[in-house]
C-alpha cells in the first residue's frame, strides 16, 4: 500500500481545516495509507520571526490601526465568548484528521531527516501565496527526498500576479514537482509563466465530497426561525448596505460568526462556539448565505443553499484574492452571484438560482478531478523541468 503524505494548512480556520479533512478523506477512501505532515514548527519560532510574519500578513490584508482598534473595542463586549470555538476546532481535528506529528521544532529538521512517504501531496488553501508563505519551502515539499514523487492538488497561489523576487523563489520549487494542479485560473497562469509547465485547474478539495458526505459531518445549530447566515472578512462600506437590504427584502434574522468590528457591534444573532462541523451546519440550514469567503461560497453551492458572494478586493488589486471566487463561480456557471458596490438586489435574485445546471457541471468535474488526483498518485509521470 502506497503511503501518501499531505502537506497543507489545517489550522484554526474553517476552510483550511475542512479542505484538509476532505483531501485526506478522498485519498484514504481509495485505499491509501495517508497522513497530513505536521506543520507545528511554523508556530514554534523566535519572537522576532513571529512579529515579522504577523506584520507581513497584516500589511498584506490591508491592515490599519483604526480597523484594529475598532475590532478590539467591539470584541471587549464579549470577553467570555471570544475563544469558545477553539475547543471545537481541536475536537474536530482529533476526531477526523490523521496528523503525522513529527515533533520537529525547526524546518532544518525536515530537510535533514524528512518524514518518509511514497508520495508527497501538496493541497489547496493558499499554501503557495507568496505574500503569506515565503519563509521556507515547506509547502512545496522541498524537504522530500530527491528521488520522491511530488504532486500538487488544487494548490492555491491566491493572487493574480507575483513579483520577480517571488517568482525567483518559487521557480526551483515548482520545477521539482512532478504533477501540478491549482485551484485558480490565475494560479495556473503563474505556474506556466514561471516554469513553462502546464497546470491543471481543479476543484477545491471540499468540493470533491458531495452534499450527503458533508451532511454526515455537519452539526446543526437550531434556531426557532429561518435565518440568513452572514460570514464575512472584509470591511468594505457597502457590506453593511447589502446586509440591511437583504434583511429588508427577506424579513429574516441575520446570524453571523463575527470576525470584524461590524459584526461584533451589530444586532445580528452571534455564534461564538462554532467549530468546523457547526460551520457546515449553519450553511446547510440557512435560508440564504451572505459571504465574501471562498469556502462559505463553495459549501453553499455544494449544499444548494441560495447565496450571494461579495467582492472583497478591487478588480485591479494584484494582491487580491478574487481569482478563487471568479474561477469557481465561472466554472459552475454562477458568475452572477458575485456582486460589488454597484450591486442590485431583488428577492428574485436572492433565491432564484439554477443549482441543477451548476450541479450537473460540478458532478462531472468532481468525477474528472478525483480521477486526475488518483491517477496522479498511481501513475508516475516524467518531470518536465
Amino acid at each position: 500500500m502506497k503511503k501518501v503524505g499531505i502537506i497543507t494548512y489545517y489550522g484554526k480556520n474553517y476552510g483550511g481545516m475542512l479542505q484538509a479533512y476532505a483531501l485526506q478523506r478522498v485519498v484514504k477512501q481509495n485505499g491509501y495509507d495517508c497522513k497530513i505532515i505536521s506543520n507545528d514548527f511554523l508556530n514554534i519560532e523566535t519572537k522576532f520571526k513571529k512579529v515579522k510574519k504577523i506584520a507581513k500578513k497584516l500589511i498584506y490584508v490591508g491592515f490599519n490601526l483604526t480597523t484594529y482598534f475598532k475590532k478590539r473595542k467591539a470584541m471587549r463586549r464579549y470577553p467570555l465568548q471570544r475563544d469558545k470555538n477553539a475547543e471545537k476546532f481541536e475536537k474536530f481535528l482529533k476526531a477526523n484528521i490523521e496528523i503525522d506529528y513529527t515533533g520537529y521544532t525547526k524546518y532544518k529538521q525536515y530537510l535533514n531527516s524528512p518524514p518518509q512517504y511514497d508520495i508527497y501531496l501538496m493541497g489547496s488553501d493558499q499554501i503557495w501565496n507568496p505574500n503569506l508563505y515565503m519563509d521556507n519551502g515547506f509547502y512545496f515539499a522541498e524537504f522530500a527526498p530527491k528521488s520522491s514523487f511530488k504532486i500538487s492538488y488544487a494548490s492555491s497561489i491566491g493572487v493574480s500576479a507575483v513579483t520577480k523576487k517571488q517568482a525567483k523563489f518559487m521557480k526551483p520549487l515548482l520545477n521539482d514537482i512532478d504533477i501540478i494542479s491549482t485551484r485558480e485560473d490565475d494560479g495556473a497562469k503563474i505556474v506556466e509563466a514561471i516554469t513553462n509547465k502546464k497546470a491543471r485547474v481543479v476543484l477545491d478539495p471540499t468540493l470533491l465530497l458531495n452534499k450527503d458526505e458533508w451532511s454526515a459531518v455537519a452539526n446543526p445549530i437550531k434556531f426557532n426561525e429561518p435565518y440568513v447566515f452572514v460570514y464575512m472578512f472584509g470591511e468594505k462600506e457597502y457590506y453593511e448596505e447589502v446586509k440591511q437590504k437583504v434583511k429588508e427584502i427577506t424579513g429574516l434574522n441575520l446570524v453571523c460568526i463575527p470576525y470584524v468590528a461590524r459584526e461584533f457591534g451589530s444586532n445580528d444573532i452571534k455564534v461564538f462556539d462554532a467549530g468546523p462541523a457547526e460551520f457546515i451546519g449553519l450553511i446547510k440550514n440557512a435560508a440564504l448565505v451572505l459571504t465574501d469567503s471562498f469556502h462559505a461560497t463553495a459549501f453553499s453551492i455544494n449544499m444548494k443553499v441560495p447565496f450571494v458572494s461579495l467582492c472583497r478586493f478591487s478588480k485591479n488589486d494584484q494582491k487580491g484574492m478574487n481569482s478563487r471566487l471568479n474561477t469557481i463561480l465561472g466554472t459552475l456557471s454562477l458568475g452572477d452571484r458575485l456582486i460589488d458596490e454597484n450591486y442590485e438586489i431583488t428577492k428574485d435574485f436572492l433565491f432564484n438560482i439554477d443549482f441543477e445546471k451548476s450541479h450537473r457541471i460540478l458532478e462531472e468535474k468532481r468525477k474528472n478531478d478525483k480521477e486526475f488526483l488518483l491517477n496522479s498518485i498511481e501513475h508516475k509521470r516524467r518531470r518536465n523541468v
